[in-house]
């Protein structure tokens, strides 16, 4: 696809989710919009930065990722994610980089993140297989990230990942 073609493409559809977002009848609704908009503009970087890649003929090949065999939020979760994970930063909606990264592959690994590609971007996709994580493990699941921590990696869901993926001697 040129590039012209995809910029017009991604300018229609940034412009009918801001007249979506405009229209809104709440914060709520403005705000859960918003969201939606980060994943997008977030995804349409990932994807520009893709089509540079391959126009500069050093694109990286993506391999097929297997899914875990029938996976069980119960089972030995360390196994199955190798490497210890640490946090610089409580992660929530609108965090990049790294450490979101592995723990999309975690959340992936074990069953919880469904999204097929690893992102390096916590957006609704992210923050919904963390709620699923923090309520099977008993940590929060109710609430919000603001009021509860509910949805975003704070103190105890990180010291809950790191227990489940550093070894213990």
């Amino acid at each position: 696809m040129n590039k012209a073609l995809t910029g017009l493409l991604l300018g229609a559809v940034l412009a009918v989710i801001w007249s979506a977002v405009d229209g809104a009848r709440s914060p709520d609704e403005q705000t859960e919009h918003q969201k939606i908009i980060a994943e997008l503009e977030a995804e349409a970087e990932a994807l520009r930065e893709k089509l540079r890649r391959q126009q500069e003929g050093s694109a990286e090949p993506t391999e097929p990722q297997e899914e875990p065999a029938d996976p069980s939020p119960n089972d030995d979760l360390a196994a199955v994610t190798p490497g210890c994970m640490s946090f610089s930063q409580v992660l929530r909606v609108g965090s990049r980089g790294e450490e979101v990264k592995d723990l999309q592959k975690f959340l992936q690994s074990n069953g919880y993140f469904e999204y097929q590609e690893i992102t390096g971007y916590f957006g609704p996709e992210t923050e919904q297989a963390v709620k699923d994580f923090q309520a099977a493990h008993d940590i929060v699941s109710q609430g919000d990230p603001q009021s509860t921590g509910f949805g975003q990696v704070g103190n105890e869901t990180q010291e809950k990942l790191i227990d489940l993926t550093c070894e213990t001697e």
